[in-house]
C-alpha cells in the first residue's frame, strides 16, 4: 500500500528556505547542479520561492541558472524534475490555504476546472493548402500561360485555370482587344481565382464535418476571414479588367478571304484545272 501523505499544513510549517549551499559560496562555484543544490532548491520552492529566486539565494547567477535550464541530460534532467515536483507541491499548498480562507472562491475554481469530466475531443487539424498554393502560384501561372505546354501535360487544376483564362479572354473580345496591362491583370485574376476555388473547396468540406465556427471562442475560423479578403480582391480585379462581355467586330471581306483562303485584295485563288484523263 502507498504511504499516506502528511497533512499539508504540517508540511508547510516545517518548510523553510535553506541556507546557501557551502559548495556555491564565493570561491567554490559549481560547474553543474549537484545533489545538495537540487535538494535545497526544491526545499526553497516548496517554501514559496520562485525557481530563479531560489537559485540565486543558493549562489547561482541568473546567467548560469538559465544555461542549466536549457541543458539536457544528467544532472539537469533531475533538476528540472525536482523543480516541477516542488512547484506542484507549492500549488497544492496554496490551493489548500485558499480553500481554508475562502471556500466559495475555491469551489468556483473547482467548478471551472471540472477535473472529473473528460476533456473535449481536440479538433482535427486540416490543412487548407492556401500557403502552399501561394508559394507555388508563380510557377503554376507560368506553366499555364506557356503556349508550348500541351494540355495533356497539365494537371486538372492547371487545365481548369487555362480554360478560365481562355473564357475570360473570349468575353473581353479576344487577344487583339487586350492591352499589355490587361494581360498582366489577367494573370493576377487567374491567381486569385485559383486561391478562391481552393479555399471554397476546403470550406465546403469543413462546414460539412466540423462547421465554420470555433465553439470555444464563438468566432469564425481564420480561414473564413482569409476567404472574404481573397473574394474582395478577386472582385476588384474583375472590375478593373471588365465585367461586360465584349463582342468582337465583324471581319471585313478582305480579312475573311485572307483568313479562309490565304489571298489578298479580294482576288479569289484560281482553282487549278484538272488534266484530261
Amino acid at each position: 500500500m502507498r504511504t499516506p501523505v502528511r497533512d499539508i499544513e504540517q508540511v508547510a510549517q516545517h518548510e523553510q528556505p535553506p541556507a546557501p549551499a557551502v559548495s556555491l559560496l564565493p570561491g567554490r562555484k559549481l560547474t553543474e547542479p549537484d545533489g545538495t543544490f537540487i535538494r535545497d532548491l526544491a526545499t526553497a520552492i516548496r517554501a514559496g520561492a520562485r525557481p530563479l529566486t531560489a537559485a540565486q539565494w543558493l549562489g547561482v547567477s541568473k546567467k548560469t541558472w538559465r544555461a542549466w535550464r536549457q541543458r539536457r541530460g544528467s544532472p539537469y534532467d533531475e533538476m528540472r524534475d525536482s523543480v516541477r515536483a516542488a512547484l506542484a507541491h507549492l500549488e497544492t499548498k496554496l490551493q489548500a490555504e485558499l480553500a481554508k480562507r475562502s471556500p466559495g472562491a475555491a469551489l468556483k475554481g473547482l467548478r471551472r476546472v471540472r477535473d472529473e469530466e473528460p476533456d473535449d475531443t481536440p479538433r482535427e487539424y486540416h490543412k487548407a493548402g492556401l500557403h502552399s498554393l501561394k508559394r507555388a502560384l508563380p510557377r503554376l501561372l507560368d506553366h499555364i500561360g506557356d503556349a508550348d505546354v500541351p494540355t495533356s501535360d497539365l494537371t486538372d487544376v492547371e487545365h481548369a485555370a487555362r480554360q478560365f483564362q481562355r473564357d475570360v479572354i473570349a468575353d473581353l473580345g479576344g487577344h487583339a482587344h487586350l492591352t499589355t496591362a490587361k494581360l498582366a491583370l489577367l494573370r493576377a485574376v487567374t491567381g486569385s481565382w485559383l486561391l478562391l476555388s481552393s479555399v471554397d473547396a476546403y470550406l465546403m468540406e469543413l462546414s460539412s464535418t466540423r462547421g465554420l465556427v470555433n465553439r470555444k471562442t464563438r468566432s469564425a475560423f481564420a480561414i473564413v476571414e482569409q476567404r472574404a479578403r481573397i473574394a474582395d480582391s478577386f472582385a476588384r480585379q474583375l472590375q478593373l479588367i471588365g465585367l461586360d462581355r465584349v463582342t468582337a467586330p465583324p471581319m471585313d471581306l478582305n480579312t475573311y478571304i485572307t483568313t479562309k483562303y490565304g489571298t489578298q485584295n479580294g482576288d479569289v485563288a484560281e482553282t487549278p484545272e484538272k488534266e484530261p484523263a
